[in-house]
């Protein structure tokens, strides 16, 4: 076979991969066979630790109707078992639950014993309950206290309603203060299935212990979870959501919009680069963070995230990939810059909806998209969760090839998948605010202010601010709602 150097066979897989993934060339996802366990296992024999996860393909969007929040009311329960040598670790998501848990390889088997009859048969010690509950409803509270986690959630209950995802992953107070050992009992029956359960283990483990491993779990039920279709409404015009929070300094502003695709969708990718270059956190040479934090000084957070992805800054703090994402946008600004930098974001939103990514603003955003990507895969922990991740989204390969994937995207593409997938006009706004009747009287007057703070050069910025200025905000008095801050969670 003729030799190929390093570089010619990147230049190749970008290109096979940029094929594969034209336009039209949509990935479909295959589910997991609901008749026999699966097993992923990434072996390293010289690791001095055994890294064990079980994910279930259910979190709170499966939570049933009245009864939010029973997925972490469940998944917390049945963490508290005691479990010798270790702990065993857990996380909700919208769309899954991660049990996870390192060893040392000599203290394997006494750890997974303990584990493993934890998970498959749980004891739900009713002496537990009421201290879960009470840590579910403390989280809950905790979240009223952020004003970034209070805007986040409000986000997901605007775009959201109607739709799985519509309420926080701990449910709501009144919901989560009615949650019963036998609702534990029932959510664990009905989505602790084969079809819906992947378990993983990385390091030292021996064969003996992998085919332990396959034949324990080969107890799980056969099936997978009944879903109904989920359905998105789009909302016709801008809609606003302010929630009243007296004593905030700043306005904390959340705008976003549902997009109906898994990562491993021909969109994603170039939507990823392209969010990079609209709002890398932290970045100067992206658009947000350029125009509102660097340049202008006004706003100390400015930045975008496709929620659902690995990468995303989830205040709350929840794991686990969605299967349907969202452009998120976060900003801070003082209350007399809100409505000037609401405005500019949405001009640079259109901006980016109209036109994407130039050629030549590639690099950056790449490299941040790259970077990202391999501090997600890196570690055997890490690995193991985006191994299991494949395996439940049917994409096996897809973070082997990611890189190809995302070299070989070329500034059409992403245009083309910004115009098809963000729209810009019609978008979701939160707004966390100190008074809520001022602010909106604000967004709705003719006048728009700017304060600058001090050693900025304004000059420079004077055209396009006077632009961004006498833009209309295209909000209407019956497209805001005014909710109290301390109530949302109720």
């Amino acid at each position: 076979m003729p030799s190929t150097s390093k570089s010619a066979r990147r230049l190749a897989a970008a290109a096979l991969a940029a094929a594969a993934w034209a336009p039209g060339a949509v990935a479909v996802a295959s589910p997991l066979d609901p008749a026999r366990v699966t097993i992923v296992s990434l072996p390293a024999a010289d690791a001095s630790s055994i890294f064990f996860r079980l994910v279930v393909g259910s979190g709170s969007a499966d939570d049933p109707q009245g009864k939010e929040g029973a997925a972490w009311f469940t998944a917390h329960l049945m963490a508290r078992a005691p479990v010798p040598g270790g702990t065993l670790a857990v996380s909700v998501g919208k769309d899954s639950i991660a049990f996870s848990g390192q060893v040392a390889r000599g203290g394997f088997d006494g750890w997974y014993a303990a584990a493993r009859d934890a998970l498959l048969q749980p004891a739900l010690d009713p002496s537990e309950v009421e201290g879960v509950r009470a840590d579910q409803l403390r989280t809950l509270e905790s979240l009223r206290t952020s004003d970034d986690a209070l805007a986040a959630e409000a986000l997901d209950a605007l775009i959201y309603r109607n739709h799985p995802y519509g309420h926080p992953i701990p449910g709501w107070l009144h919901t989560a203060a009615r949650l019963t050992r036998g609702d534990a009992t029932a959510f664990h029956a009905s989505q602790f299935l084969k079809g819906n359960v992947v378990v993983g283990i990385a390091g030292p483990v021996t064969e003996s212990q992998l085919e332990r491993v396959r034949a324990d779990f080969a107890a799980l039920p056969d099936g997978q979870p009944a879903r109904p279709s989920r359905s998105i409404t789009a909302l016709p015009s801008h809609r606003i959501l302010v929630l009243e929070r007296p004593g905030a300094d700043r306005v904390t502003l959340r705008i976003g919009e549902p997009l109906t695709l898994p990562r491993f969708h021909v969109d994603f990718v170039p939507l990823r680069i392209a969010t990079a270059a609209f709002g890398a956190p932290g970045m100067t040479w992206a658009r947000l963070g350029a125009d509102l934090r660097f340049q202008r000084g006004l706003s100390e957070t400015a930045d975008a995230s496709l929620e659902g992805s690995a990468e995303a800054g989830n205040p709350a703090g929840w794991e686990g990939r969605r299967r349907e994402s969202a452009l998120s946008i976060r900003l801070s600004p003082k209350p007399i810059n809100a409505k000037f930098a609401l405005k500019l974001a949405l001009a640079d939103l259109e901006d980016l909806a109209g036109g994407g990514v130039g050629g030549a603003e590639l690099a950056s955003p790449l490299s941040a998209v790259l970077q990202a990507h391999e501090l997600e895969t890196s570690g055997p922990a890490r690995a193991l969760a985006a191994a299991i991740d494949e395996t439940m989204e049917g994409a096996a390969g897809f973070d082997e090839r990611f890189a190809a994937i995302a070299e070989g995207v070329t500034a059409p593409q992403i245009q083309a998948a910004v115009q098809r997938q963000i729209t810009a006009r019609r978008v979701a706004i939160v707004a966390v605010v100190p008074e809520a009747a001022t602010f909106v009287e604000g967004l709705l007057s003719s006048e728009t202010m700017i304060e600058y703070p001090a050693g900025i050069a304004r000059g420079t910025y004077r055209a396009r601010d006077l632009d961004i200025v006498g833009m209309p905000a295209r909000v209407t008095r019956d497209a805001i709602e005014i909710v109290k801050g301390e109530a949302f969670f109720n």
